[in-house]
């Protein structure tokens, strides 16, 4: 199998106008990055994650083979590992403007 899903040009295009955000809980953060890791491995796409470390206080892209579709099988995946306001996806528009 050469992939497993396949997107067209418009959608990786609409999918690239975004950022996802995911803040770590403070504790067992490497047990959840892991599971948050796993989630994202289930829904490639194209959209930046982007990982907020509460303990160090800073935000950490994750490699772009982890980039996701962040459809709603990503996000509701997402919620069960963290809070659903742990979880932003944010258009990238807003940022320029």
């Amino acid at each position: 199998m050469i992939a497993e899903s396949c997107l067209s040009l418009p959608e990786i295009e609409k999918q690239a106008e975004h950022t996802l955000y995911v803040k770590l809980p403070e504790d067992e953060q490497g047990q959840v990055l892991r599971r948050v890791k796993q989630v994202l491995r289930q829904s490639p796409g194209a959209v930046t994650v982007l990982i907020y470390d509460g303990q160090q206080g800073r935000a950490f892209q994750l490699e772009n083979s982890l980039k996701t579709d962040a459809g709603d099988t990503c996000m509701r995946g997402l919620e069960k590992v963290v809070s659903k306001e742990s979880i932003i996806l944010k258009s990238n528009k807003d940022a320029a403007d």
